[in-house]
């Protein structure tokens, strides 16, 4: 809205300078010279102004629909990290999904990817503490999907054999009704999966 304020006063601005210069050029002109040759350059500045006016116009129009259809739309904010539960031993990776959009959004489901991997990990298995999939959410409402104890050894398992050895392009997907909304991994946790699967490759090969 402060970006459509702030075009219609620029378009308010222009056509009173406009004014004020076509007033000031028809005052200190003779009648001659501003018949002849003020009176065309002014219309045609006129014009000028006029479309760029309508212009504008359209332009906020368009601005506003599209800032409305995003208003009207499901979104849905994602967290992934480690989190730590009351009478639960160690810690535990969790996906937190808030709804921040005005249509309710429907979660079916969970995966960590990579653009260098040709499949992806689809989390079947949650805590038994989990929220449940699938899940309907309305506006506010969060979910948290906790997933099983040590699934950073699948996520290891996972970088060794589908992404060369190397976690920096992971990603974390939550499906919903409408859409799918893909985040970067937090770099501290890329860092901790990498850590996880260097140190399985080095027990895999002396292991043989």
């Amino acid at each position: 809205m402060e970006k459509a304020l702030i075009l219609i006063c620029a378009g308010l601005l222009i056509s009173i300078l406009s004014f004020a210069l076509g007033v000031t050029a028809g005052v200190s002109t003779s009648y001659e010279y501003f018949t002849e040759t003020l009176v065309p350059i002014l219309s045609m500045l006129g014009n000028w102004v006029a479309g760029l006016g309508a212009l504008g116009a359209v332009l906020v129009a368009l601005w506003l629909a599209e800032k409305q259809k995003l208003d009207d739309s499901e979104n849905l904010k994602v967290n992934f990290g480690f989190v730590i539960i009351s009478g639960q031993k160690g810690h535990l990776l969790s996906v937190r999904v808030v709804s921040n959009g005005k249509r309710p959004s429907t979660v079916s489901g969970v995966s960590i990817s990579s653009p260098d991997a040709s499949t992806s990990i689809f989390i079947a298995n949650y805590h038994h503490l989990s929220s449940q999939i699938p899940i309907s959410l309305g506006y506010g409402a969060q979910a948290n999907f906790i997933l099983t104890y040590n699934f950073e050894n699948e996520i290891a398992s996972y970088i060794n054999k589908w992404c060369t050895g190397s976690a920096n392009k992971l990603e974390l997907i939550v499906f919903s009704s409408l859409k799918n909304y893909t985040i970067k991994i937090d770099k501290e946790l890329i860092e901790n999966f990498q850590k996880l699967a260097e140190k399985q490759k080095q027990a895999s090969l002396e292991s043989r």
